[in-house]
């Protein structure tokens, strides 16, 4: 906000005042008593004066009327804003915007932005500016033996009254979302502090682990050592059990052959031992057929004998039924000649 003219009357010593406010001016200078507060003064009024017995505090003595008319330019747009008081009546307030004329540059036209109530006009100000009349006190206006409105403050007023006077309070939803962000960002850089912490730790063992690995290096070496060894004994002993195996194949053989041989030896024997008998059967034969040679002989004679009786009687008497014929009679004798147990003798 910055005022631009000012115009009262009958303003604490002012019974007339026109006054504007130079561009890039940062003091105003002039004997005491010249009414130089009064000009700063006059925009506090104008802007923030509460009610009726304020403005009669500010009415010049003697008179009966008051009005304080301040034009000011806000965001890049020109507001006037005037209040009026008569005695033993109540103050009026208007607001209004200026609008440029379309046909002569530096004339204005007016269009009012009064509200229904001095109150709701004067919140309608406020809101325009941004901040209120301590706000206005503290930072812009230190009115006399009021200098130190805004140290002897708090912090949390100091704050509140900074923020209406710089207007952030607009970026206040911005500000949020970016403390949530930054908290968010606070957590993950803590994780990754932690992770570089971690990552830090394993550097700092980073030695101790590569003397583990050549350790383990060198037990892999050993053990791959040892394993080839294995390896090699276990091909050896693959091949001495294919020996082995291939010697019980040969054993296995014999064995049934000499278990075959066996087995002929045993039926040899057994045809040997028949064979011995049948010689031994044999030889008590042949010991009996010598025995009974004579008696054969002795019977071949009779036999012969026997016929030449046979064909004598034949010959004198005829053959007789009742007789049996030479050849029957040998037959029975030679059976039991050889079937008789006394044959021999």
């Amino acid at each position: 906000m910055r005022p631009l003219t000012a115009r009262a009357r009958n303003f604490v010593g002012y019974a007339d005042l026109d006054f504007t406010y130079p561009n890039d001016v940062c003091a105003i200078v002039g004997e005491n008593g010249a009414g130089k507060s009064s000009l700063a003064r006059l925009v506090d009024v104008a802007l923030f004066c509460g009610d009726a017995r304020e403005l009669a505090a500010w009415l010049r003595r003697g008179e009966d009327d008051l009005i304080v008319d301040l034009e000011f330019e806000h965001a890049a747009k020109r507001y006037r804003v005037r209040r009026s008081y008569r005695d033993g009546k109540s103050a009026k307030l208007d607001l209004e915007v200026a609008l440029w004329h379309k046909t002569e540059p530096g004339v204005y036209t007016y269009e009012p932005l009064t509200r229904e109530s001095a109150t709701a006009t004067q919140a309608a100000i406020v809101e325009l500016l941004g901040f209120g009349r301590e706000t206005f006190r503290a930072s812009a206006y230190y009115a006399q033996r009021d200098g130190s409105a805004f140290t002897n403050a708090g912090p949390s007023e100091k704050k509140r009254r900074l923020v209406e006077v710089s207007g952030v309070e607009e970026w206040a939803p911005v500000n949020a979302a970016i403390g949530a962000q930054l908290k968010v960002a606070e957590k993950e850089l803590a994780t990754l502090n932690g992770r570089l912490a971690d990552r830090e730790a394993l550097v700092a063992t980073r030695a101790d682990a590569e003397a583990a690995v050549a350790a383990a290096d060198d037990t892999v070496t050993v053990a791959q050592a040892a394993v080839d060894a294995a390896e090699s004994e276990h091909t050896a002993a693959l091949a001495a059990e294919r020996a082995l195996d291939a010697d019980r194949l040969e054993l296995a053989e014999a064995v049934a052959a000499a278990t075959a041989a066996n087995t002929e030896l045993e039926r040899l024997g057994a045809d040997h031992a028949r064979a011995e008998q049948a010689a031994r059967d044999a030889d008590t034969t042949a010991a009996t057929i010598s025995e009974l040679a004579p008696v054969a002989a002795s019977l071949d004679t009779l036999d012969a004998q026997l016929r030449q009786i046979d064909t004598a009687r034949a010959t004198r008497c005829g053959p007789k039924p009742w007789r049996r014929s030479a050849s029957v009679c040998e037959a029975h004798c030679r059976a039991w000649r050889w079937n008789s147990p006394t044959s021999s003798s």
